[in-house]
């Protein structure tokens, strides 16, 4: 399921494009859905939380990226976020592509705090602070893998002629990077997101020849997009959850007890005495987030804790959902529910 995507390149103002946007991260926002619909002391909650906030500090990292490749100078770049590639048995991930008629850089994002020190005999990256150290796996050599994997990629679609590149950079302001003294390719492989542009400035006068027509680029950037795969993994399975597990019902929104009660054509918090006419558009996010992107008046009844087939059905003539099929073999798709999300919360 592939959220606010386009067919189509989009211009900026300016010389560059921006060809894949980048969204939540379908992870994030499926943690969270759980996250809302577990009891509050279920013993897996707090590993779901832990899981939410390193997300989405990556996530901040990566929108920090955003902003300092939106103020780069017009240099006819095309950049696409968040893409997901196979290379026949398996998948690889690049936060960002940058396209150019000269070289093609892949960026990695790292958004880590404190001081890191990159270990080049072990290949790890290592934290130090006064009370311990902690172990994070290379991201240079992390990088360095997606390279090699994209390179074949390119190689297998007969995009061969256009240099690769790779750069790992660090969002966080508070970052502290050092090397041990052999580790001379860090200085070209890794830097701070305040050198970004220098840096992408050095590549460009380092690899001068152009290899790739503005119409190359865009078949190139069509390919891609159809290529790309995103993932959505069964999360119940990811944490060896039950569906039994997860608390039904239409959330309150002021107070986030469940369930509110239907009357009179809106939903009624019992606990705060809130009501809403929408509440349920939330819980079928949820149950889209976390089961499935599709629902039938029977699911949405179990689901929303409501008795009427009729209401049910009139919940979801006026959401105005895309459907298949006839009377109760009707099926509705949510996923423009989760689309929305982009805009709600990003």
């Amino acid at each position: 399921m592939e959220r606010n995507e386009e067919s189509l390149v989009k211009e900026r103002s300016d010389a560059n494009l921006i060809a894949k946007f980048r969204s939540i991260p379908l992870r994030i926002l499926m943690d969270e859905a759980l996250e809302r619909r577990l009891p509050v002391e279920y013993p897996k909650k707090p590993e779901i939380q832990q899981n939410i906030a390193r997300r989405r500090a990556g996530f901040n990292g990566e929108k920090i990226l955003d902003y300092y490749l939106s103020v780069l100078p017009e240099n006819n770049f095309t950049f696409l976020h968040d893409l997901r590639l196979s290379n026949g048995e398996t998948y690889f991930q690049i936060d960002t592509l940058l396209l150019s008629p000269n070289f093609v850089l892949l960026i990695e994002v790292k958004h880590i705090t404190g001081t890191l020190f990159f270990d080049r005999t072990f290949e790890q990256l290592i934290r130090i602070s006064k009370e311990n150290e902690e172990k994070f796996i290379n991201p240079v050599a992390q990088a360095e893998r997606q390279h090699r994997q994209f390179s074949k990629w390119l190689k297998d679609h007969h995009f061969n002629v256009i240099p690769v590149d790779y750069m790992v950079v660090f969002t966080h302001p508070s970052t502290i990077l050092k090397s041990s003294p052999d580790y001379s390719q860090l200085n070209h492989k890794a830097c701070d997101i305040e050198l970004l542009s220098k840096n992408i400035d050095r590549l460009s006068q380092w690899y001068k020849t152009e290899k790739m027509s503005v119409k190359e680029i865009k078949r190139l950037t069509t390919l891609l997009l159809k290529k790309h795969s995103p993932h959505r993994p069964n999360i119940l399975k990811t944490y060896n959850l039950s569906s039994t597990d997860i608390i039904p019902g239409v959330q309150c929104s002021k107070c986030l007890a469940l369930p509110m009660i239907r009357t009179r054509g809106k939903w009624h918090c019992p606990h705060c005495l809130a009501s809403s006419k929408e509440a349920h558009v939330d819980a079928l996010r949820d149950f889209a987030l976390i089961f499935h992107p599709t629902i039938t008046n029977y699911q949405l009844r179990n689901f929303l804790r409501l008795e009427s087939s009729y209401i049910a059905k009139y919940l979801l003539d006026v959401m105005q959902l895309p459907f298949t099929g006839k009377n109760k073999g009707r099926i509705y798709n949510l996923e423009d529910l989760i689309n929305e999300i982009d805009t709600q919360r990003s």
